[in-house]
């Protein structure tokens, strides 16, 4: 079979890429040196590993202390067709992730928000309201938050935007009790002052709100939303599992999230199940008792699936990744 050489940081941004095609969670560095290797092995060849997981080491280097690395060999057949030799290793990492997760990621989800204008109001005793009106949306979003949360004011301001930094926005004063304005510190100022400057440059900036799981409310299902808000949607997720692993979120209600049930899957080792329907095809990648699920419409481009739309959980209850509205055609399928 011929073959070519791929440079090693283009290697990388191909498994990358992939990666969010299939909607995975954000992978940490740790789990990129445990699943990049083997995908690595089915894309080129098994001497790439250790210098893959070597890149992936390195990237936190300054780019004049990482090494050289050599082009990595790959097999033109599996390079074109990378995004499907390499399902049964994304399969198999999902389902994992799935099953270690503290909390099901369906019970939350988060939205992305623009921000069309932004008003600070200061008040006396060092406080600050946050009002914000987001792009499209009718009602505004409205924050207080006092001394002692000053912090999370500055994350999120630190999270949209590099106007301030952490030297100067002296964070360790604002962890005592006693609050003083100090002129020369800039966070403590814009907490003081008007500071028209800094609304007028948050507008246009993208942020994101999470929502969690209530309640029912009849047939429907009930969301609060965080008091956190973020630029950074992966540092707003792991504010919110941290505050409600401390029991500062107490109205949500994960274990009495509503799914629908289907029959459990089981398999020793890597499987998959193919179910076709008048519209297209769904397979079930079996990895030990999960089911991750991948649609396929009828003579779509495959830019057009839905890989892994969703997951059968180990009981059988269906979790839903996305494309929602194929729900009542996999439990039909699946029942």
């Amino acid at each position: 079979m011929a073959s070519t050489w791929i440079e090693t940081h283009k290697f990388y941004n191909k498994l990358l890429s992939i990666c969010r095609s299939y909607k995975l969670p954000t992978l940490s560095k740790e789990a990129q040196t445990d699943l990049f290797p083997k995908l690595v092995q089915t894309i080129g060849h098994s001497d790439f590993m250790d210098q893959m997981v070597q890149y992936i080491e390195e990237l936190s280097y300054q780019e004049d202390d990482r090494d050289i690395y050599d082009d990595i060999r790959v097999r033109m057949g599996e390079w074109y067709a990378a995004s499907s030799s390499c399902q049964p290793f994304l399969a198999e990492y999902l389902a994992n992730w799935i099953q270690n997760q503290p909390v099901l990621p369906d019970t939350f989800f988060i939205q992305k928000k623009i921000i069309e204008s932004i008003r600070f109001t200061r008040h006396s005793d060092g406080s600050i309201d946050i009002e914000i009106q987001n792009e499209g949306d009718k009602w505004s979003i409205k924050r207080t938050y006092s001394v002692k949360q000053r912090f999370l004011v500055y994350r999120f301001l630190e999270s949209c935007t590099r106007a301030f930094d952490q030297v100067s926005a002296n964070i360790t004063r604002d962890l005592g009790k006693e609050y003083e304005f100090e002129p020369r510190d800039k966070f403590t100022k814009m907490f003081k002052e008007e500071d028209h400057a800094l609304e007028s440059e948050l507008v246009g900036r993208s942020y994101y709100l999470l929502k969690y799981f209530v309640g029912m409310d009849g047939e429907r299902k009930r969301f609060y939303t965080h008091r956190t808000i973020s630029g950074n949607p992966d540092l707003l997720r792991e504010d919110f599992l941290d505050s409600y692993a401390k029991g500062f979120v107490k109205q949500f209600v994960p274990q009495h999230y509503p799914r629908q049930v289907v029959q459990p899957v089981s398999s020793s080792c890597y499987d998959t199940l193919k179910k076709r329907h008048p519209d297209g095809t769904i397979r079930v990648h079996i990895c030990d008792n999960i089911g991750v699920i991948e649609s396929r419409p009828k003579g779509v481009k495959s830019s057009k699936t839905f890989p892994f739309c969703a997951v059968i959980l180990e009981n059988g209850e269906l979790l839903m990744r996305n494309n929602f509205d194929e729900e009542p055609l996999l439990i039909r399928l699946l029942s």
